[in-house]
């Protein structure tokens, strides 16, 4: 553990957000070190879009941020700095090509989260950053600079960026400890819980559905008191005790855990009974009969009663005040020379790209922020 050198910049975390950021500032010269407690950098990364590493969307910047609910528009100047064309320009320097599927997601060619991970890692030697795999306990400020204190020992840093990621796959490390750093240095911290993830239904509890996907189907959620809380159209696929697929993650981003048991309602396109699997049609049965007498538009009411753990969460709800950062660095307004980025941060988006572009983003910006100040002319 190096204790008598000062760097330009420490991440508290190697995930995608810290390892950009120290990327980006050390190739502008800037001496950098991460600090991560897990063993490989980049953990959690290997595990987002199935495996495939879903980095992007295609969609503009302004599309980017309506599908980030209620913290889109802080990310407004910072995705006008570096959006999907930069960050997949990128990773081709880095030899990594990207393709579009139909949808507008941008994944690796080689379908291999894995390759992201590499490449990123190797980058980091490749600029000279240094990486510690240490537990960070605390972080102590002075005139001048951050101490961070590790199992390991000290290290000084003109600059600390908190990138510790949220508490989703806690079988990754995440353990939220970014809340509490955040905590020291008098930062707001909204309550946490799981996003993107699946809903419970006791209705749905036998199976009978499980494995069965829907398309064009449209989803309104209503809390318990009756508000509506989601309305859209998409794809959703029934599960063993409940439902699931893009339709209901990005269902899940608005249903907070004080809005349970929530009703849903399954509005079906009109060619439902020629292109819907028989075993649903079968099961509803009776709804549609009576439905279809009345010749109106067929819908399917059920509750779910929760959403599940962060075991399957994708997204963290909540974190740090995205209130409380300078838009255009991310760095604390509280703390000079304290900065946040990725998922520790108040700001998640729907399925498709968005969250891992969010990482990447905020911590590019860190990067080239520290970098400017150590280097103004470079």
């Amino acid at each position: 553990m190096p204790d008598d050198i000062q760097f330009d910049l420490l991440t508290v975390g190697g995930g995608p957000a810290g390892m950009m950021a120290a990327i980006t500032a050390a190739q502008h010269g800037a001496s950098v070190i991460v600090v991560d407690k897990n063993i490989q950098l980049g953990k959690k990364l290997m595990m987002t879009g199935g495996g495939r590493c879903n980095l992007t969307h295609s969609g503009t910047p302004q599309e980017m941020i309506d599908h980030i609910p209620y913290s889109g528009k802080s990310m407004y100047k910072a995705f006008h700095r570096f959006h999907s064309a930069e960050l997949i320009a990128f990773f081709e320097q880095l030899g990594v090509t990207l393709i579009k599927d139909g949808s507008g997601k941008y994944f690796p060619a080689s379908q291999q989260a894995k390759e992201i991970q590499v490449v990123l890692t190797k980058a980091l030697k490749i600029y000279g950053v240094s990486v510690v795999r240490s537990k960070v306990l605390n972080i102590d400020k002075t005139p001048y600079y951050y101490t961070v204190h590790t199992a390991d020992g000290n290290v000084r840093s003109t600059n600390v960026l908190i990138s510790t990621g949220g508490s989703t796959y806690p079988g990754t490390g995440s353990s939220g400890d970014g809340y509490k750093f955040a905590g020291l240095f008098g930062h707001t911290v909204f309550p946490v819980e799981p996003g993107l993830v699946p809903l419970e239904s006791p209705f749905l509890s036998s199976g009978e559905l499980a494995g069965i996907s829907l398309q064009r189907v449209g989803l309104q959620c209503f809390t318990h008191t009756g508000k509506l809380k989601f309305s859209q159209k998409g794809e959703m696929l029934f599960t063993h005790d409940g439902v699931s697929g893009p339709l209901i993650l990005d269902a899940s981003l608005y249903l907070l855990e004080y809005d349970f048991p929530v009703e849903l309602v399954l509005t079906l396109p009109k060619d439902y009974a020629t292109t819907y699997p028989k075993r649903f049609l079968q099961f509803f049965a009776t709804t549609i009969a009576d439905q279809e007498k009345a010749r109106g538009e067929i819908s399917i009411r059920f509750r779910c009663s929760q959403k599940k753990g962060w075991d399957h969460a994708m997204v963290t709800l909540g974190g740090v005040s995205m209130q409380e950062m300078n838009p255009q660095t991310f760095e604390s307004r509280l703390s000079p020379g304290l900065f946040f980025a990725g998922e520790v941060l108040d700001c998640h988006g729907k399925t498709g790209g968005y969250n891992l572009q969010i990482a990447f983003t905020t911590g590019y910006i860190v990067g080239e922020t520290v970098a400017k100040r150590i280097r103004p002319n470079s």
